[in-house]
């Protein structure tokens, strides 16, 4: 984004099914049903964090397998990574 006087890349990472998607739709105030990611979503949102605007490059990863390969593609040059899983029982 223009506007922004920083970038932070978020990467969401985990299993299929875990909730990665329901995260961010539930920041979004989105209620739906999701259906899963296939390869990764993106979305830019500009907050402002400590007076800077900043722009959080966020992607959603797919947690089928046959996506795994593609994972080191979507954490590069990340500065966050956000591991989901699931703690069933």
């Amino acid at each position: 984004m223009e506007d922004a006087e920083e970038q932070i890349k978020i990467v969401f990472v985990g299993d299929s099914g875990v909730g990665k998607t329901s995260i961010l739709n539930y920041y979004h105030r989105i209620i739906r049903d999701t259906v899963p990611t296939i390869g990764a979503s993106h979305l830019d949102i500009l907050v402002d964090i400590n007076g800077k605007k900043t722009n959080l490059n966020i992607w959603d990863t797919a947690g089928q397998f046959q996506f795994r390969n593609l994972m080191p593609i979507y954490l590069r040059d990340s500065c966050v990574v956000v591991i989901c899983f699931s703690v069933d029982l």
